[in-house]
């Protein structure tokens, strides 16, 4: 009888989830647990079993519980057997094993983990669903990336581990004490028994840039051996690059984070893979109607995208986010999603429409903003800042300043009121660098303008070039921006000039 695999590693963490898995096997004797690749399930499913299952039975946890690794399997055929024969059950000529199981096992209390079902999800769907309903003192618990879909299961979401929380000196304080940092801190031990957390920031920016997901964590915290925390952090831009595993034990696709991603993706058809990496574009997640516009209308049809999107959910490669009607890649999903577009070459192509639906979508928000209905501008475009930043950045880099402008002239008030002045003004410097129109040129100075609050004199500067602007283009409108702006710079220091100015501005 195939007992639970012995760990060479300690449980770090999950004390809640431990909780509410138990529970959940106490009320359904079909519980899954379904997550990202690296996330951890396998373990967690160990660690409940040796648990609950330990501390609820007087027999030894080998003698009531049977683990079966079904990603060794590649055939559907195969599952039942596999699982027969891990059960310690001889196969009966001529019976189907499916059938030798459910009869041998209708009169048992077992619990059965089944791992990593995903690339046979079917015929294990099958097989739990038998068992469910033929052998009643028979519980499972299964680990997969995708739900099984069979009646009675209960599924328990796994994602990265908790985070430090706070900011600033607190959140530094609480790294050490949150689930991601014990991890690393155990792991990088083993690779450096001197190991000490000499840069706490440097540690939460590693545990919360790989999301808190245990097999990245791990392989970051083995380059211990060889870099500081500081530069580990730094070297995450290259993430693929970095997390490789040394060691000959173990699956090969947790040998690296690349390895795990690939094996997700291989499971998926040819157009669930194309929306995933269509997705990579977007900075902070997105709405339907944003993935709607963006990544489809050319490989993937408009009305394909939603059924197409809800399996990338249930495969755990998207994550819907709850109560906010919004979808996310994990980052590192998105890193590879977004390697494998560049590969493509169809970037460009994406990121123009990505570019494009974000500054439509501020256009639509930029009369809201100066209404009572302002609130409604702010709710919409504040969960896409993110998006609106990196429509920015891909203006100025792929030379499509005016296109910049236009968004940035759309959303000026949106960053005005959120307040973050000197970011917004070093992107007015960015796009006034660049080849602009005398019309969106003019649109960047007043927005560069206004985002001085702390320097009258810089933001006066900005002002006149708006102003010598108007009088070159003959505009009223340009010159009574330009002058309103110079006004505010100059009513403190100098009043008399400041309310002339504004005089002749409302004229």
């Amino acid at each position: 009888m195939a007992s639970l695999p012995a760990q060479l590693t300690s449980f770090v963490g999950r004390t809640s989830a431990i909780e509410l898995v138990s529970r959940r096997l106490a009320e359904h004797r079909l519980v899954s647990l379904v997550g990202p690749g690296g996330c951890g399930k396998t373990r967690l499913a160990i660690e409940v079993a040796r648990q609950t299952v330990g501390t609820a039975q007087e027999r030894p946890v080998s003698e009531c519980t049977v683990f079966v690794d079904i990603s060794g399997l590649s055939d559907p055929a195969l599952v039942a057997g596999g699982v027969t024969r891990a059960v310690g059950l001889p196969e009966v000529a001529g019976q189907d094993p499916l059938e030798t199981l459910s009869v041998q096992l209708s009169k048992r209390d077992l619990l059965l983990v089944l791992d990593n079902c995903e690339h046979l999800l079917g015929a294990c769907a099958v097989l739990v669903g038998a068992l469910v309903r033929s052998c009643p003192g028979v519980r499972l618990l299964a680990t997969s990336r995708e739900r099984l879909a069979v009646l009675g299961e209960a599924v328990v979401l796994v994602g990265g581990l908790e985070l430090p929380e706070g900011a600033g000196s607190w959140r530094e304080r609480g790294v050490e004490r949150s689930e991601a940092g014990k991890l690393f801190i155990d792991r990088a031990r083993m690779a450096r028994a001197d190991f000490v957390v000499d840069d706490p920031s440097a540690l939460a920016a590693i545990c919360e840039d790989l999301e808190g997901m245990p097999l990245a964590i791990e392989l970051a915290a083995a380059r211990v051996r060889l870099m500081s925390l500081g530069a580990i952090a730094e070297a995450l831009s290259n993430r693929f690059g970095l997390l490789v595993g040394s060691g000959h034990g173990g699956p090969a696709r947790h040998k690296t984070l690349l390895a795990s991603i690939e094996w997700s993706c291989s499971l998926l058809i040819q157009e669930e893979r194309k929306l995933l990496h269509h997705l990579s574009v977007f900075a902070s997640g997105f709405t339907l109607d944003a993935a709607t516009a963006v990544a489809s209308g050319t490989e993937i049809e408009p009305g394909d995208l939603f059924p197409l999107l809800t399996s990338l959910v249930d495969k755990s490669l998207v994550q819907a986010l709850p109560n906010a009607d919004r979808f996310r890649l994990h980052e590192t999903t998105r890193a590879y999603a977004a390697a494998a577009l560049e590969a493509s070459g169809l970037t460009r192509q994406f990121r123009d429409r990505h570019l494009g639906y974000f500054s439509t979508l501020a256009q639509e928000m930029e009369p809201k903003a100066l209404t009572s209905e302002f609130p409604v501008a702010l709710a919409t475009l504040r969960p896409d800042l993110d998006n609106l930043r990196s429509a920015l950045d891909w203006a100025v880099e792929s030379k499509q300043f005016e296109a910049g402008a236009e968004l940035l002239s759309s959303a000026g008030l949106f960053f005005d009121l959120i307040g973050i002045y000197s970011e917004a003004l070093a992107r007015c410097e960015q796009l006034l660098a660049g080849d602009l129109g005398p019309r969106r040129r003019a649109d960047v100075l007043y927005w560069a303008s206004a985002y001085i609050r702390t320097d009258p004199a810089a933001s006066l500067r900005f002002a006149s070039d708006l102003i010598a602007l108007g009088r070159l283009l003959g505009d009223d409108g340009v010159l009574a921006r330009g002058l309103c702006r110079a006004a505010f710079s100059k009513v403190f220091a100098k009043p008399d000039e400041g309310q002339r100015m504004a005089a002749e501005a409302a004229r």
